[in-house]
């Protein structure tokens, strides 16, 4: 399953041991580092360091290509034609999940502040940046790259595992939208195994394109930054907030089997 497990326990320690580091240090020292949303002012130190480890997995996996000598990997973050097909879908899929999480949750918890959807509308282009594009080109980039496309359920599984991991220390950092929002920890390591997967899908599907892995990351960013905002936290909201991605992943894991789409 894993081509060189070598590469794969390197860019794991480097992007683990930076947000342990990192992110760490900040809430060692109490740092309060605002979240995009809350557009509060804050100290440049504390934003500074937030915003490098945010850069970390970006940054080792191209130093890793580099080194291994493959620079032209980078181009793959342009989009080609052939990725045009699967960009629309996955607009769709994602415009969908939204719908059914603010439909279910408007069900069985409250109703949903659709307000928070044009209130935050400015944060469309900054949250391209962080987390996107500071972190594809490590996550799929290059950590993906490193396993078999024979097994996409376990690699997505092993990948979702270190990438949750590698946010830990927000759910304990003061300001942060995790820490905030109380977020459960459990909860986002299970949406992040599951978007894993939809990612190595139609990561495999287009070729490696670092378009498609950057195009479903700011997706789920931005969409899993309005539910949580819109609604209050609740146990059921957590539920709420798995079960259309769930179907997603059930939908593709179903059309893979059954298909041999990859």
């Amino acid at each position: 399953m894993i081509k060189s497990r070598k590469n794969v326990i390197l860019f794991s320690l480097i992007t683990l041991g930076g947000s342990l580091l990192f992110w760490g240090s900040l809430i060692l020292f109490d740092f309060k580092v605002p979240n995009l949303e809350s557009q509060e002012p804050t100290k440049i130190l504390p934003m500074l360091i937030y915003v490098l480890n945010g850069f970390i997995p970006s940054i080792a996996g191209l130093c890793l290509y580099i080194k291994q000598g493959e620079k032209s990997r980078l181009k793959s973050l342009l989009p080609k034609r052939e990725n045009l097909k699967d960009t629309l879908l996955i607009l769709g899929l994602f415009v969908l999940v939204f719908l059914t999480q603010t439909i279910l949750y408007r069900i069985f918890v409250d109703t949903y502040d659709y307000k928070i959807i044009l209130a935050q509308l400015g944060q469309l282009l900054p949250l391209i940046i962080l987390g996107p594009l500071s972190e594809e080109i490590g996550w799929r980039g290059y950590l993906q790259d490193q396993f078999d496309t024979k097994y996409p359920i376990r690699v997505s599984v092993l990948i979702g595992m270190i990438w949750g991991l590698w946010h830990l220390p927000l759910f304990f950092m003061i300001g942060t939208t995790q820490q905030v929002n109380q977020m459960n920890f459990l909860t986002f390591l299970i949406l992040v195994v599951l978007v894993s997967y939809i990612m190595t899908y139609f990561y495999i599907r287009n070729k490696g394109s670092l378009f498609i892995g950057v195009l479903i990351h700011y997706m789920y960013t931005v969409i899993l930054t309005f539910y949580i905002l819109g609604t209050r936290y609740s146990i059921v909201s957590d539920v709420v907030s798995i079960i259309p991605v769930a179907i997603v992943a059930v939908m593709i894991i179903f059309f893979q089997t059954k298909k041999k789409i990859v």
